[in-house]
């Protein structure tokens, strides 16, 4: 491939070298250590060591709040798969940079507590008792916590009183998550989680796992002023416990990106998002939007995606859309006619594998022909100079396993017709190729010829 990437992932393969990492790998929060050994390195500033060791543990979109590409590729993870990778890693790599000098040691130490995971009620007191005893007050570099629980767990309340206290111990962190819990514990369903918070000026984004309309009312209530970014999760992909009361609504004055997976519209259409930025829903219908000015909005994944693919002009400062293979190769897309979108830059074509089986290490085909009826006129209007004149950008995001022979010779022959057209109109194609790079937002530029040998 050729071109430049963007937002360039990390190494996450490190294969563990003893017992102890291996317990260190499950999430463990390492003792702070007060000596390294004696050993030379390279005689930089702190702050320059500090911005090394930043980037070279850095999990992409785990902290943000302003940028919304790297929020969205974070939250596709919705198993937290590679985010769990991706924070082992890093652990690995800041445990390992304590022990090569006491320098380093000293400056790593701001790094330790930067992102807690906590996975058993065990490992919170563990967590709480090793920021009591942490010099320096190292909980105030922390700028995330999950609760990440894996299996079930024991409901003790001294694992609850170990959570409260790693919050008080940890004063300026921005994010709190809960979405990567495969348990639901009582104490993040629970209005005393949002009070514990509330005092945390600087939390601005939350992650939500949970079917309760009562927590959404406590989040509102406590939280609800300040939050920028939300992400809310359905436990176990159900619908509501219970109804939403009519004419409830919700109020985030501030939020600017919000993301729902399916079963969360229950909740969505009750917000009022006034400074919406950033949509990102996994269903939804313009019932079920939230209430919010559209034409402020510069980021939209939702499906269907006929619900602003049919209402175009009011999204006005459109930057990025998604839309899915699917919806490009079966339907007949109405778009409307007569005006001119001034703002949109980039497209990203999602599913393009839509309609494959992977049968072991083989890839079959299941597309129809049918089903290339409407490709060709969908594919041109999407990079419509007519109505697209900004349009620079079309970004694919590809699995893993490819084939030459994926689309019919029909389906290939429009597909070339149309990136030749790409290619005069010198808009640039992006791929991302499988759920590692995707939920990194790492993009790779290819030539047009490239992009054709991949579908």
């Amino acid at each position: 491939m050729s071109g430049a990437s963007s937002h360039s992932p990390r190494e996450d393969e490190s294969p563990s070298c003893s017992h102890e990492e291996n317990t260190y790998d499950q999430g463990a929060i390492p003792e702070t250590q007060k000596y390294g050994p004696s050993i030379k390195v390279p005689e930089l500033p702190a702050e320059i060591w500090t911005k090394i060791f930043a980037f070279a543990t850095r999990i992409p979109g785990a902290f943000d709040l302003e940028d919304t590409y790297a929020i969205a590729g974070f939250t596709r993870d919705h198993h937290g798969i590679c985010i769990n990778n991706r924070y082992q890693a890093a652990m690995r790599t800041k445990r390992a940079a304590t022990l090569v000098c006491k320098y380093w040691n000293n400056i790593i130490q701001r790094l330790l507590f930067e992102y807690i995971r906590i996975k058993s009620g065990a490992q919170a007191r563990l967590a709480a008792k090793a920021l009591r005893n942490a010099p320096r007050n190292l909980g105030e570099k922390t700028l995330r916590i999950d609760i990440a629980l894996e299996g079930v767990h024991a409901r003790k309340k001294s694992y609850t009183k170990a959570i409260f206290q790693i919050f008080e111990s940890c004063p300026n962190f921005v994010c709190f998550s809960t979405a990567f819990s495969v348990d639901e514990p009582s104490v993040y369903t629970h209005e005393a989680l949002f009070e514990a918070l509330a005092c945390h000026r600087h939390l601005k984004r939350m992650e939500i796992k949970t079917v309760h309309p009562g927590t959404m009312a406590a989040l509102e209530r406590v939280l609800g002023d300040r939050l920028q970014v939300l992400w809310l999760v359905p436990h176990h992909g159900l619908p509501l416990i219970s109804k939403v009361p009519e004419g409830q609504e919700y109020h985030f004055p501030k939020l600017q990106t919000l993301v729902t997976l399916r079963n969360c519209e229950y909740f969505t259409r009750h917000f009022e998002a006034p400074n919406l930025r950033a949509c990102i829903m996994e269903r939804s219908e313009l019932s079920t939007l939230p209430s919010c000015d559209k034409g402020k909005i510069k980021y939209v994944c939702m499906r269907p995606e006929r619900a602003v693919i049919a209402h175009l002009q009011q999204w006005s400062s459109l930057q990025t859309f998604y839309i899915h293979y699917e919806e490009l190769a079966h339907q007949v897309i109405s778009w409307p006619t007569g005006f001119q979108h001034l703002e949109l830059q980039c497209i990203v074509i999602e599913d393009v594998n839509f309609g494959w089986r992977v049968r072991g290490s083989k890839v079959v085909v299941v597309s129809r022909a049918s089903s290339f009826d409407h490709l060709q006129e969908n594919l041109l209007h999407l990079i419509s100079q007519e109505q697209f004149p900004r349009l620079r950008c079309v970004r694919f995001s590809l699995p893993l396993q490819s084939s030459s022979s994926v689309f019919q010779n029909e389906a290939r022959c429009i597909w070339r017709i149309w990136l030749e057209e790409c290619r005069y109109r010198k808009i640039r194609i992006e791929v991302s190729q499988g759920h590692e790079e995707l939920t990194a937002d790492y993009w790779t530029e290819v030539t047009h010829q490239e992009m054709f040998e991949l579908l």
